[in-house]
């Protein structure tokens, strides 16, 4: 399956092996429909968010559990997830 808006705003995202195809389709809606209301400067920026949280993201984007969001903060309140350089993410990035 082709994710436009998803390939339009980043490749890398759109082949990412870590997120499922379901989760693709999910942040493919997203992109479609944020393109109408944000900046594509703004739409990459959260597209490499995503793809550094792919990592983390094993349940479905659109009907996460409360576990899964729990997992998914504490790892990113725990420097668990760095930048591709290793550099831990800012408090304010977080």
């Amino acid at each position: 399956m082709t994710f436009q808006a998803l390939k339009q705003t980043n490749q890398k995202l759109c082949q990412n092996p870590e997120l499922s195809e379901h989760n693709k389709e999910v942040l493919n809606n997203y992109f479609r429909y944020k393109k109408t209301s944000v900046g594509g400067s703004h739409l990459k920026d959260m597209a490499s968010r995503f793809n550094s949280l792919a990592e983390l993201i094993d349940f479905p984007l659109d009907d996460p559990e409360k576990k899964d969001v729990e997992k998914l903060i504490g790892a990113i309140n725990h420097d668990e997830l760095k930048k591709a350089n290793g550099d831990t993410y800012s408090e304010y990035s977080k």
